[in-house]
């Protein structure tokens, strides 16, 4: 048996550790990828100048995205606060 805080679901503590940076790894070889010289014989060999610029570059959009995210979420919550007390004294003056 294992752990019974999960439910006595087994799949839970007993499934494969996932790669814990997986994502941006595929991020970054697929920006590699693409500057790859020579497609056909499918060396990868790169500078470590080109490998810092490509992460930069990628850390830099994910920021950029969570920014972008952070706006639209503060926007909306502002939004809805505001009709949310328009409709509150809307009902109270009446």
């Amino acid at each position: 048996m294992g752990y019974m805080g999960f439910g006595m679901n087994k799949d839970v503590y007993t499934r494969k550790p996932r790669k814990p940076s997986k994502k941006l790894r595929e991020l970054f070889e697929a920006e590699l990828r693409g500057k790859i010289s020579n497609p056909k014989n499918g060396k990868q060999n790169f500078t470590k100048d080109e490998i810092e610029q490509v992460k930069r570059k990628i850390r830099k959009n994910i920021k950029l995205n969570k920014i972008k995210n952070v706006t639209i979420y503060f926007i909306t919550t502002l939004l809805l606060f505001s009709l949310f007390w328009i409709l509150i004294n809307k009902n109270h003056l009446s």
